[in-house]
């Protein structure tokens, strides 16, 4: 019994283990794409566009339908297999096979299928824009989080700090080296840091919120989230040309394959309409038979009318028919030209839509390259700040220390190297965004390591 509760333990600390698992920016990803609604509902736009190609293809055979009838006849009636007019009630069946096939429709269906194969392709591309929106999302979350992880530690570290420095104080105004005033000032300012501590802890936790509700996680307890190290290094990528990335992108981005999908099925769809304008041939085959109760067979030997067999008649009474029509478009009050024009504007406006698609991109990247080098000199500017403010407290401190400033002079000092760290930690986790960013068009997948 001992054993078995002490596997039981064990097998619970490995299941709350497996579970308590920080999560990777890369598990994060593969989990909204396997999870979150909007990319499902995607995906079933994409099966649905699927088989909407499996019905064009399908659409070029023929047709193949059987059918039977039962009848009861009375009063005045013509008997289809006697082909004369009866009054006396009878029953009759009748069973047939028909197929139809279309030889030429001004390939209407060629047309149909392959804009249904590009609208397929659109779809996938759409499906591809889904999964970059949600990882591009949660990295913003991510980030977010280790920038907020940070501002903790720096309101941490400031707290522990005051703290320390408020016992030196109040065992200088015991000496009377520091004025009791400063002791005030020191508290107040210890009070603050304790203030700026739960308020980073509070904005933590909004940014682990906001990551949580991006992946649509029911179970939120021991979520925690993998720590890289995040080194900031100026890359290559910065220095090209940004025409030279917006080329690369150009090919990569999906919603630039979208749009051109988009336009080549728009341009397809001109031409199915355009086959209204043509003649149209179609061939046909059926093959029927049936009985009649009232049909009779003559006995060659009596001269005597006897009933005719129900089987035999079904064998006798077959017929068959094999006929081609030809249909030619004369006029039909003008709906095929309007239906091409209509294709027409609709092509337009798909290629207007593929020259915004192509101008935002470019602006994107531009945007992001913009912004990836101002964080880059602001990171740089901001740790220049962060070693000269960090040697300014220090001297402060010295000063304060053996009463040669005031605590108001001592708490400017420390707030001006709070300050420079803050801007420095989001400087250069701005930069790092802007740079996966970048990564990310030149089509490498969002990673931190």
């Amino acid at each position: 019994m001992k054993k078995l509760s002490i596997l039981l333990i064990c097998l619970f600390m490995m299941v709350f283990a497996a579970t308590a698992q920080p999560w990777s920016l890369e598990r994060c990803i593969q989990y909204a794409y396997e999870n979150n609604l909007d990319i499902k509902q995607q995906q079933l736009e994409s099966n649905i566009s699927q088989t909407d190609v499996e019905v064009a293809k399908y659409s070029l055979l023929p047709d193949l339908n059987a059918g039977a009838g039962y009848n009861y006849n009375f009063g005045r009636s013509l008997d289809p297999f006697l082909n004369e007019i009866v009054t006396d009630p009878s029953t009759s069946n009748n069973f047939y096979v028909q197929s139809q096939v279309s030889l030429f429709e001004g390939l209407r269906k060629y047309h149909n299928l392959a804009y249904r194969e590009y609208r397929l392709k659109m779809t996938e591309a759409e499906l591809e824009k889904a999964k970059n929106d949600i990882s591009i999302q949660i990295a913003m979350a991510y980030l977010q989080i280790l920038f907020n992880k940070e501002l903790l530690q720096v309101a941490q570290s400031q707290d522990s700090l005051i703290q320390m420095q408020l016992e030196r104080t109040k065992a200088l105004v015991e000496v009377g080296n520091v004025a009791k005033g400063d002791l005030y000032e020191i508290q107040a300012q210890a009070a603050n840091e304790k203030y700026n501590v739960t308020n980073a802890q509070n904005e933590l936790n909004i940014a682990y919120l906001d990551l949580v509700q991006l992946l649509d996680l029911e179970d939120t307890d021991n979520f925690e989230i993998v720590i890289p190290e995040i080194a900031v290094q100026e890359h290559n990528r910065l220095l090209q040309p940004v025409s030279e990335l917006y080329q690369t992108s150009l090919g990569i981005m999906p919603q630039v394959k979208s749009a051109e999908w988009r336009v080549k099925s728009a341009d397809k769809n001109v031409e199915i309409q355009k086959s209204g304008f043509r003649p149209s041939l179609y061939a046909s085959f059926r093959i029927s038979t049936g009985y009649s109760s009232l049909r009779t067979l003559p006995n060659e030997n009596t001269g005597v009318t006897e009933d005719y067999p129900y089987f035999d008649q079904i064998e006798d009474n077959q017929d068959g028919n094999v006929s081609v029509g030809l249909q030619i478009p004369i006029f039909n009050r003008f709906e095929n030209r309007a239906s091409v024009n209509r294709a027409r504007m609709y092509s337009k406006q798909a290629e207007l839509s593929l020259e915004k698609t192509k101008l935002q991109l470019y602006k994107d990247i531009q945007q992001v390259y913009a912004d990836g080098q101002a964080a880059l000199d602001r990171y740089y500017a901001a740790q220049e700040a962060v070693k000269f403010n960090e040697e300014a407290f220090s001297y402060a401190q010295q000063k304060y220390d053996v009463g040669m400033i005031t605590a108001v002079e001592y708490n400017t000092a420390k707030n001006n190297l709070i300050k420079a760290k803050s801007d420095s930690l989001q400087a250069k986790f701005e930069y790092v965004f802007q740079l996966k960013l970048i990564d990310f068009y030149l089509g490498n997948q969002l990673s931190l390591n």
